[in-house]
């Protein structure tokens, strides 16, 4: 039936019918990881800007809902063996420590958020660049121990507008210039960008001639640590920047 539709020959319609069933009707499982768990980034928070000003709005939604079991409540009023009123405390107390634990947790790290939004107002606006801040600094401020911020911004991150900032990008360590003034690594590496993009591609700017650079707008940083900036920022040193 099939040659006679297709005006073929019983072998080639055969030959036809060989190919297809050799097809993979389902291709996208060759892409099948084995993984039944995929990982998504969830954003903690969410960095708005209103009328020149910056708002943090809590993803209370990221937040399991818990709440102490009705039922075994209920229970401890109704029973009257000591034992088991004494379990029952223990497993309602444990449960609104859990609780206060969760709600602690959410407001320091609100706090920690407003904290950081501040220092680095100009870079959230658009009209500065990152400042030098370290975990150290946000750590006096808040009065906290500095592994108590590292462990808040662990894995954490924001949404601005329609990027997703990992937490830990926020901070960095700082460089003084100089007039005495501190500006962040993060600075120094968007300085070195523009050097680069700036230069001649036939004459490429090594790393002794942007350390030179850097020093004339008063950065005085090693050359190791020019080439550790490059690197980080993924462009190659200059004999291979080099076109012909």
């Amino acid at each position: 039936g099939l040659a006679r539709l297709l005006g073929v020959s019983r072998e080639q319609a055969k030959r036809d019918a060989e190919v297809i069933r050799s097809l993979n009707p389902i291709p996208s499982r060759g892409f099948y990881s084995g993984d039944a768990y995929h990982n998504y980034i969830v954003p903690e928070a969410t960095v708005i800007c209103r009328d020149g000003q910056l708002t943090v709005e809590m993803n209370t939604r990221s937040l399991p809902r818990i709440s102490p079991s009705q039922e075994y409540t209920a229970m401890l009023g109704r029973t009257e063996d000591t034992e088991v009123q004494d379990y029952l405390r223990k497993c309602l107390t444990a449960a609104k420590s859990t609780i206060a634990q969760i709600d602690s947790r959410q407001s320091t790290l609100q706090s920690l958020l407003l904290v950081i939004i501040r220092r680095q107002q100009g870079y959230f606006m658009g009209t500065d660049q990152m400042q030098p801040m370290t975990m150290q600094q946000v750590a006096d401020e808040m009065r906290l121990n500095t592994s108590t911020v590292s462990r808040a911004v662990k894995d954490k991150y924001i949404q601005f507008q329609t990027r997703l900032i990992p937490l830990r990008s926020l901070f960095s360590s700082s460089l003084q210039g100089d007039d005495g003034s501190l500006v962040s690594a993060d600075a120094v590496k968007q300085q070195l960008r523009l050097f680069i993009r700036a230069e001649d591609p036939g004459a490429p700017l090594s790393d002794e001639a942007l350390t030179a650079a850097l020093a004339s707008v008063g950065v005085h940083i090693s050359r190791r640590t020019v080439a550790k900036y490059r690197e980080m920022l993924g462009i190659p040193v200059a004999r291979l920047r080099k076109q012909i």
